[in-house]
């Protein structure tokens, strides 16, 4: 923790003397000024967030102890499963990646519910796979997960107003990260019941009304 802490640190000290006063996009000439935030699309938006940041913060938390128990003819299967599951997340780098560009490209309303459609199945194929089959799986997953941040956090800049897109961020994230952080204490209830294999089939149910939410999102709106 001291470790990581004193990263922090040095990293806000760095933004602390390196933070610009440039406000560019209050100006008159930028394309977004003017853009009053409609807050009808955002709930949409919003519930997706919601059902992902549950089904990210449940499948993290016990991926590790899943890996582990799937490889248990390693000489650590603790230490494969810590690995493993830094692997999944490195793959999430690229996932990042692949959102910005896909979504620089194509109707973000429709990306939402296809990455969302997307992480439905790759969670119940890691219900009943073990071993590599399972990495491969978890690694799809985690480039598809992570793709979800860069669309939509430019589908609310796209319905938001300026002045009101630092708080209607906050409110996005804080909704994903905080909801999520209950999806701890109903996968660690569901692996004491059934296993740490159903945890990944709940969470992928668990995205169904995110699914929903997506659809009407898709529908209501014009390609962006």
């Amino acid at each position: 923790f001291m470790l990581f802490g004193f990263f922090a640190l040095a990293a806000g000290m760095y933004l602390l003397t390196a933070t610009t006063t440039e406000r560019g996009h209050e100006s008159p000439d930028h394309p977004q000024a003017g853009r009053p935030t409609r807050l009808r699309p955002l709930i949409p938006i919003y519930i997706g967030g919601i059902c992902m940041g549950l089904a990210h913060r449940g499948v993290l938390s016990f991926m590790p102890l899943h890996m582990s128990n799937s490889f248990t003819d390693s000489v650590a299967p603790i230490l494969v499963g810590g690995l493993l599951t830094a692997l999944v997340l490195a793959s999430g780098m690229f996932g990042q990646i692949l959102g910005g560009y896909w979504g620089d490209r194509y109707a973000r309303p429709r990306l939402m519910w296809l990455i969302i459609l997307g992480n439905i199945p790759l969670l119940i194929l890691m219900t009943y796979t073990t071993g590599m089959a399972l990495v491969i799986m978890a690694i799809a997953w985690g480039v598809l997960s992570f793709a979800y941040q860069p669309v939509t956090n430019a589908l609310i800049s796209d319905f938001s107003s300026a002045r009101q897109r630092g708080t209607l961020f906050g409110i996005f994230h804080g909704l994903a990260f905080g909801v999520g952080a209950l999806a701890a204490t109903l996968a660690g209830a569901v692996g004491d019941a059934w296993g740490t294999a159903a945890i990944f089939l709940v969470m992928g149910l668990l995205l169904i009304p995110g699914l929903w939410a997506g659809w009407l999102l898709k529908r209501s709106l014009a390609p962006l």
